[in-house]
C-alpha cells in the first residue's frame, strides 16, 4: 500500500496504490489526516484509485464521511479510476451514487493548470509492505535490515 499526495490549485490529489486492507486502514486514514486537518488550505480532494487494487470497508466508510465533511465546508471529494471491484464495494457499503466519479483530472482541474500538473512533485505520505501480520518499516528507517 502506498499513498502519495500533491496539490494543484485548490485540489489535493491522493494517489493510492495496492491493497488498502483492514491492516492498513489506520495508516490510510492518518495519511489523509494531513489533508483533512487543514481544510482552509485545500477543500477539494481527488482520490486517484487508478493503481489501487482493493479498499477495506473501513476505508470506504471513511471516504464517504470525508466527502460529507468536505461538502459541509463547501468543498468536494471525487473518485477517479476505481476498478470494478472497488466501485462495487462503494456501491454496496455507501452507495456509489452518493460520490462523484470522474474519468480524468481534466474534468475538475481547469486546463490552464494542466501544464503545472507535471511540475508538481508528489509526497509519499504512507507506505507499507505486509509480511504475514506485521508491517515492515518504511525504506531508510534505522531499524530496517
Amino acid at each position: 500500500m502506498r499513498v502519495s499526495y500533491k496539490e494543484v490549485g485548490t485540489w489535493g490529489i491522493f494517489e493510492v496504490e495496492g491493497n488498502v486492507d483492514s491492516v492498513h486502514t489506520k495508516i490510510f486514514i492518518d495519511a489523509l489526516a494531513v489533508y483533512t486537518s487543514n481544510p482552509d488550505k485545500c477543500k477539494n480532494l481527488i482520490l486517484d484509485l487508478n493503481r489501487a487494487d482493493f479498499l477495506s470497508i473501513g476505508v470506504i466508510r471513511y471516504v464517504k464521511q470525508l466527502s460529507v465533511h468536505l461538502e459541509e465546508l463547501m468543498g468536494r471529494l471525487v473518485i477517479m479510476g476505481a476498478n470494478d471491484r472497488i466501485k462495487r464495494h462503494f456501491d454496496i457499503f455507501v452507495g456509489l451514487k452518493n460520490l462523484k466519479e470522474i474519468n480524468n483530472l481534466w474534468e475538475v482541474i481547469p486546463l490552464q493548470m494542466s501544464a503545472k500538473l507535471n511540475e508538481v512533485k508528489s509526497v509519499v505520505l504512507a507506505e507499507s509492505l505486509m509480511t504475514n501480520i506485521s508491517l515492515d518499516m518504511a525504506p531508510g528507517t534505522p531499524d530496517q535490515n
